[in-house]
């Protein structure tokens, strides 16, 4: 449920306001998720107000699974948990983004990294 703004490059920040995600980006998102019944979500490339989508805990546990009730899967981009690492330098060692991806809720690496 990681909103995406018009697309700039795969690796691309956003600030985004609350309200601004609340309002135009995150009803699509839950609509999907609780009208839809998804049986499966991806984090995408970019990142949100300095958090990669695949390390961001707040949309995918908090968010998509504790508040919409989204009992699915989450399966990152392919190649965007790498990205979280080297691009987004968002963490400093591999083993550091595994940790990072998977504690945020994050179930399937779309490519081995």
């Amino acid at each position: 449920p990681i909103p995406c703004v018009p697309w700039q490059s795969q690796t691309s920040g956003h600030i985004q306001s609350q309200q601004d995600l609340e309002e135009t980006f995150l009803p699509a998102f839950e609509s999907c998720v609780r009208r839809g019944h998804a049986s499966g979500i991806m984090c995408s490339y970019n990142s949100v107000n300095g958090i990669p989508s695949c390390a961001n805990k707040e949309y995918m546990n908090d968010l998509a699974r504790k508040e919409w009730g989204f009992n699915g899967y989450i399966t990152s981009d392919c190649g965007a948990v790498y990205d979280v690492y080297t691009a987004h330098k968002f963490t400093k060692t591999p083993s550091e983004t595994l940790v990072a991806t998977l504690d945020a809720g994050m179930d399937i690496d779309c490519v081995s990294f």
